[in-house]
Order: structure tokens, then sequence, then C-alpha cells
């Protein structure tokens, strides 16, 4: 076989394998919410990337509809101020004392029947004038009562499911 003819059976090959690992190479990340947003001038804001780990310029939602956003060590800031215009993310877990502001809607959904989870764990506060919507929503642990507690403006908060 000649280079000409090798390379396009190297090319031909290489395009047959990309549908394969191309979803894996673009599927979303986890993000951990860390709230070490610098004291001085820092805030509790979804969209301050210093919040989040891993430590990018990016938040949960910024790039890609399919991250997943783990919000459960409440210190150093237990307060997670939801900003983001449109914000679709795959998975919401909120933990034990956090409290999650809503100034803009949050939907959590993959597309499909099984997924979009938003888990609720322990003591959490949602509260703002806007909604959160998910295809799943799990509330409580076998360790702990868990205690979903809404409050905001007189809209309040809406909490409701898509579906599943």
């Amino acid at each position: 076989m000649n280079t000409s003819n090798t390379q396009r059976v190297l090319l031909a090959l290489v395009l047959a394998l990309v549908p394969c690992y191309g979803p894996a190479a673009l599927a979303g990340s986890t993000w951990y919410w860390t709230g070490e947003s610098p004291e001085e001038g820092g805030s509790g804001d979804w969209t301050d990337s210093r919040n989040w780990s891993p430590e990018t310029t990016s938040y949960p939602g910024e790039n890609a509809d399919d991250d997943n956003a783990v919000i459960d060590d409440y210190w150093p800031r237990p307060l997670v101020i939801q900003d983001a215009a449109d914000l679709t993310i795959a998975t919401l877990f909120v933990g034990h004392a956090h409290t999650l502001q809503l100034n803009e809607p949050i939907e959590v959904t993959t597309g499909t029947a099984d997924g979009g989870e938003a888990r609720f764990e322990g003591s959490v506060t949602i509260k703002g004038g806007t909604t959160l919507e998910a295809q799943w929503v799990w509330v409580n642990s076998k360790t702990l009562e868990t205690v979903i507690s809404t409050s905001g403006s007189t809209a309040g908060v809406s909490m409701r499911t898509m579906g599943g």
C-alpha cells in the first residue's frame, strides 16, 4: 500500500471512531461549590467562577447544559445566589445548611426521561422569586431529615418537576 492509500485508510479509521469518542469529550463537567471567592469583592454568586472547583474562568451551565453542580460544603459561604440568566444543568445537589437564592430561574434537565435530577439533603432553604424546574426531585437521605424551606418575594419560589 502506498503512502497516499495508507493516509486515506488512517483518516477513514479516525473519522469512523470519532462518533464513539466524541460525546465523552463533549460531556459536561462536575463542579463543586467552594464559596472561596475572596472576601473583599467576592460574592456568593453562581456566576463568580472563583466559587467553584475546578478553578476556571467559567461556572456550571455557562458553556454546557450537561454540567453537574454539587453544593455540599457550607463553609465558608452557605449562600449560593443563582444569578445566571437561562441556566440549564443536568444535575444539582444541594446539601445540608445551604441556602439557594434564585434570582434567575434554573432548569435541571438532560432532555431524556431518566435525567435532570435535583437532590436536596438536610436542612435546605430555597428563596427568591423565580423557578427551579427539574425532571426528578430527590429529597432526604438515610441519615438526615430533609426540610426544604421556601421564602422570598410575594411571588415566592416555585419548584416543579417536568416529568419522570
